[in-house]
């Protein structure tokens, strides 16, 4: 019995080296970095890159798919450049349903600032980091003036 066990640990080592020493890494800096397909497209492609070699045309192949998978973001969408000023959980209409204003900067640092994603995820600012601005009308200013003396 002892036997047996110690060849499966042998065995999980040995695959476990073959993943981390010899699989074929695609998207290896970075991970998955997009929202992925309905049919999982790069998570298969990254979990068959686990099984093949690295200096192989089949790794070659798959490293095709890093350009869908993970592109290299050289200029991220700017959104939401002060912060969100509504509470994180704050839906927005915008955008898919179930997309909240916490997701929102997330999501633009996967996104080109020139694209036409990026635009999509700029009008959301409306929703999730307006400005505040101050007040200026006369009860304002009456307020300011009594309650909060500038002397």
């Amino acid at each position: 019995m002892y036997g047996v066990h110690m060849l499966s640990f042998y065995l999980y080592l040995i695959y476990y080296y073959h993943i981390i020493f010899l699989a074929c890494p695609v998207c290896a800096t970075t991970g998955i970095t997009v929202v992925d397909t309905a049919d999982n497209y790069c998570t298969n492609v990254f979990t068959e890159a686990l099984a093949i070699e690295e200096d192989t045309a089949a790794c070659a192949l798959l490293k095709d798919a890093e350009s869908t998978c993970c592109p290299v973001i050289e200029t991220p969408c700017s959104v939401c450049a002060e912060g969100i000023t509504v509470d994180a959980s704050q839906p927005v209409d915008s955008l898919p349903q179930g997309t909240i204003c916490g997701d929102l900067a997330a999501s633009a640092l996967l996104v080109e600032d020139t694209s036409a994603q990026c635009t999509v995820l700029k009008g959301a600012e409306e929703t999730c980091c307006s400005p505040i601005v101050p007040c200026t009308c006369e009860f304002g200013m009456l307020l300011q003036t009594y309650l909060f003396p500038l002397s």
